[in-house]
């Protein structure tokens, strides 16, 4: 049956038991033209237990919504029972938009009591998944209500790169190669240098006097990644010393920066040198 004239079909809430029917047999097809239905109560659109109900499925150029931006209520897409599933299938070079970027409220995914699995980038492509790239504050927390089980980054091949501060409470397993972030590589001027960075290799010119310290004292470390005077400044020759030489080094924090001593317990160190530094909080 075909109806291609554009009409309008409106159901009055009050009557108790109304209702609009097109009966035809088991391969019989509707077809509407420019159509709107709309009721003063509630609106069910139905098929057979056994039927595929398709929405839109020539439309190219138009869009499809559901609901509208005034609604109060809940829109519900349900999956059935057992083990149905939702899908969402964009087209080949298309994407699937959660939220807007307006939006203040939450945008929960996996809220399931039970032992479900959330998979994000679950494909065996070389997908590039994305999480928090573009935001400038706030915070992105993972797994800090768990009390039991496993927090795993990466694998035995994989690079793992960490920039700014990264907190770690509990076991958390790093697994193959990990990067705390780009290292720095700045020189002593004045007995003064700054990196901020969590690691990197200092160059500094100044000799170390045989069996004593470092000629012009210590050296202001200044670095931003250093956040309390409880934070550790791990700090090592990094190159090869004077012959006879035996230099050693040691870092003491406070927020915002360390104070490196650097002494010499044999021959004097007269050529450039390099300190390698590692930072944890």
């Amino acid at each position: 049956m075909k109806i291609s004239n554009k009409f309008k079909i409106a159901i009055a809430g009050s009557i108790a038991a109304a209702s609009l029917g097109f009966a035809a047999n088991a391969f019989a097809a509707l077809t509407l033209g420019e159509f709107s239905a709309s009721s003063s109560g509630a609106y069910t659109l139905d098929a057979g237990a056994s039927s595929a109900m398709v929405l839109g499925p020539s439309i190219v150029g138009g869009s499809i919504a559901i609901g509208s931006t005034g609604l109060t209520g809940t829109t519900s897409i349900y999956g059935g029972t057992a083990s149905s599933t939702i899908s969402l299938i964009p087209a080949t070079n298309g994407g699937i938009m959660l939220g807007t970027g307006a939006g203040t409220g939450d945008i929960v995914i996996g809220s399931s009591t039970a032992a479900n699995i959330v998979a994000i980038g679950y494909g065996t492509g070389a997908n590039v998944i994305k999480i928090g790239t573009a935001q400038t504050a706030g915070s992105i927390s993972i797994g800090t209500a768990m009390t039991t089980g496993t927090i795993t980054l990466g694998n035995g091949n994989a690079t793992t790169s960490v920039a700014g501060a990264f907190a770690v409470t509990g076991t958390t397993t790093l697994r193959g190669i990990f990067s705390l972030e780009s290292s720095s590589t700045p020189t002593v001027v004045t007995n003064a240098v700054t990196a901020n960075s969590l690691s990197g290799i200092i160059t500094d010119a100044a000799d170390i006097t045989a069996s004593s310290t470092r000629v012009g004292g210590t050296i202001a470390f200044t670095n931003s990644r250093i956040l309390s005077a409880n934070s550790i400044v791990l700090v090592q020759l990094c190159s090869a010393p004077d012959a006879g030489a035996m230099i050693g080094m040691a870092a003491v924090a406070s927020a915002g920066s360390a104070t490196i001593s650097v002494w010499n317990a044999s021959a004097v160190q007269s050529t450039t040198y390099k300190i390698c530094f590692l930072v944890l909080n």
